[in-house]
């Protein structure tokens, strides 16, 4: 997916460029953003400004002052021993050289230890350049010798665009832009068959799930082995939230706008504090799933307490 408008407009190029035209850029920035995508790509029009090149060359690894290392998501000590090694060598056709380091979360305290001089006395030629998903990971000694910059989600219309423009479909695009909350690598990831019957078959159960007989039926659709729990519960969250949304009287805020008829469907079936029951179910299956509850039981738990909920609205 091409992100170079996505980028440029953005409010933290815009401002980083503002640094860059007022000589005071800082050596080393740190990019952060659960986006793995826009995070590279931003590093990527970031080091095609800095070097006045196109961020073509960036992407194709062509530009000989550039150094790009954790893109498989591993970074090692080797790598920084390389880095280290060859920091004070001039750069070869730009005034600057710059280096990108993705995933920057995944440096052990050695690798990070072995760059902390690097980045307490860099060369002045030197931009370091690193993304990452969390700070938790980095040494605090590391971090404050970076500026940090928190990217923003990218807007639901912008997602849209990147997805119909890379040749999916209009109707897919929506579907997922509106349970990524503003994710472009998490929507990317979700324009399957496979999510999509996911996630119709979550409306049907929300809809159509009557009592305990339908339970059996719905729980068997769902293959443990096959569904990202995880992907699932959150999916079924952003739809139960919506249907929330409606019944509050906010039907603009709805996120499925595309689905409309049927979030009124549900809501006609539910009610707020049913809604709420059944969010504060999947927090909890959600836990359950991270200490490795069978799978199944996390599948029937869910669609129980939906069909309890509802019969609860029906008395």
């Amino acid at each position: 997916m091409n992100y170079s408008n996505v980028v440029q407009t953005s409010e933290e190029y815009k401002k980083l460029c503002d640094e860059i035209s007022n000589n005071k850029l800082f050596h080393a920035y740190l990019v952060k953003t659960e986006d793995s995508n826009y995070a590279e790509s931003f590093c990527a029009c970031v080091a095609a400004k800095l070097l006045n090149t196109d961020v073509s060359k960036i992407y194709a690894k062509t530009h000989p002052d550039v150094t790009i290392i954790g893109e498989n998501g591993k970074i090692s000590v080797e790598n920084i021993n390389d880095v280290v090694a060859n920091l004070y060598v001039r750069p070869y056709s730009a005034d600057k050289k710059v280096y990108i380091f993705y995933n920057a979360d995944n440096m052990n305290e050695q690798s990070q230890n072995k760059l902390l001089k690097s980045l307490e006395e860099p060369p002045k030629d030197v931009i370091f350049l690193f993304s990452c998903k969390s700070t938790k990971t980095i040494l605090q000694t590391v971090l404050s010798r970076m500026s940090v910059i928190e990217l923003s989600n990218i807007p639901d219309d912008k997602i849209i665009n990147l997805l119909t423009e890379s040749g999916t479909s209009d109707d897919v695009a929506q579907i997922v832009t509106s349970v990524c909350a503003g994710n472009s690598t998490l929507a990317s990831k979700l324009t399957n068959q496979k999510f999509i019957d996911e996630y119709n078959l979550i409306f049907d159960l929300l809809i159509n799930l009557r009592g305990s007989r339908d339970c059996l039926t719905y729980a068997s659709k769902i293959d443990p082995k096959q569904v990202d729990l995880t992907e699932f519960i959150d999916t079924y969250m952003i739809i139960v939230r919506d249907v929330m949304v409606y019944i509050s009287g906010a039907q603009k805020l709805v996120k499925n706008k595309h689905h409309m008829r049927s979030i009124e469907n549900i809501a006609n079936q539910f009610t707020l504090t049913a809604c709420n029951n059944i969010l504060a179910e999947c927090l909890q299956l959600k836990e359950d799933l991270y200490y490795n509850t069978n799978k199944v039981a996390v599948i029937d738990r869910l669609i129980l307490k939906t069909a309890e909920e509802k019969a609860r609205c029906k008395k």
